[in-house]
């Protein structure tokens, strides 16, 4: 199995979908299914792409994420940093209620800042930050 087969099977159980708020430089990112050592390599490799247009400002919601274990938690984290790093902004939206009973007990809930719905993050990219 080559490099591309292997990064097609890891993400058989994933999927990223990415949607380019009209009018803005923020992009949403929805993540769905699960984030494991398994395919956490080939899910960094795909979200490297998403900031080749170098805009930082991101939504990211994980309301249809699963499962992540400390493979997708240090992903997630990952992310966090790059964006902040290139002085982006990420507001999470949705996290299901797996992730967010993960996330408190890592005690990571304050280290992104999460909201209920898409909604209410697009309006706080409208505000200054």
């Amino acid at each position: 199995m080559n490099a591309v087969e292997m990064e097609k099977s890891a993400l058989n159980n994933f999927k990223i979908e990415i949607e380019q708020i009209e009018s803005t430089p923020v992009k949403v990112v929805y993540l769905f299914g699960k984030i494991t050592s398994q395919n956490s390599y080939a899910i960094n490799h795909r979200i490297k792409n998403i900031f080749d247009d170098k805009c930082y400002d991101t939504i990211l919601n994980i309301s249809e994420v699963e499962y992540l274990d400390s493979k997708g938690v240090a992903m997630l984290l990952t992310l966090a940093r790059v964006i902040e790093d290139n002085g982006g902004r990420l507001i999470v939206t949705k996290p299901s209620i797996f992730v967010k009973e993960l996330l408190e007990l890592t005690n990571l809930q304050s280290y992104f800042k999460i909201v209920e719905d898409l909604a209410e993050a697009r309006k706080k990219f409208q505000a200054p930050a």
